[in-house]
């Protein structure tokens, strides 16, 4: 079964490596490709770092800050993930701010 997914997995790498990728509606080889456009996913990658960030800080600040609809804000949070940050922010954050 082993041999199996490697011929399958050799099969594709080399697929992958020895295709064509297209820039400006040409056909160029992938390496090119990826030095004229890295920028783009390490740009994506650092935006979904940071939203994850802030995602795992507004879930442990609810778990920590003492409140009483902390379930609410726990699945507000899981199923809405940078919306529910933002609405957490200024919803909780701010609003005890301001009453402080």
């Amino acid at each position: 079964m082993k041999k199996y997914y490697l011929a399958f997995l050799s099969l594709f790498v080399s697929k992958f490596l020895m295709a064509n990728c297209t820039l400006n509606n040409k056909d160029v080889p992938c390496d090119v490709f990826w030095a004229k456009t890295w920028w783009i996913f390490g740009a994506l990658g650092v935006i979904v770092l940071l939203t994850f960030i802030l995602w795992l800080w507004a879930i442990v600040d609810v778990i920590r800050r003492p409140m009483e609809n902390k379930p609410m804000w726990v699945i507000i949070l899981l199923l809405s993930n940078l919306l529910g940050v933002i609405i957490y922010y200024f919803v909780v954050v701010k609003g005890k701010k301001a009453t402080a």
